[in-house]
């Protein structure tokens, strides 16, 4: 992660010149820069982040082509087993019909 630059130093000065004790203007500069430095999404940070879900976006794809392809795979050999147990029945039901 980057550094964030805060002016702790210039906070708390303006806090004080607006009328806030010096003590309590430097504890809230420092929890600032604390509160700041977690909170802040830095460019990098970004585009790492980016990175990680393009790749598992990538994954997740390549996952569902290949189990869209097993489906098929299954589905043209049911096609092919019906379409059979349909011709062994023929016989019989022509059977049944005109016999």
């Amino acid at each position: 992660m980057s550094s964030f630059q805060f002016d702790s130093l210039g906070y708390s000065e303006r806090l004080q010149e607006a009328g806030v004790p010096a003590v309590q203007a430097a504890v809230h500069a420092k929890v600032m820069a604390e509160v700041l430095s977690r909170s802040v999404a830095f460019p990098e940070d970004m585009m790492r982040l980016e990175s990680s879900l393009l790749q598992k976006i990538e994954t997740s794809q390549l996952k569902m082509t290949t189990e869209l392809e097993k489906l098929r795979s299954d589905t043209t050999l049911l096609k092919a087993m019906v379409g059979f147990l349909i011709s062994l029945q023929l016989p019989v039901l022509f059977k049944l019909y005109f016999g």
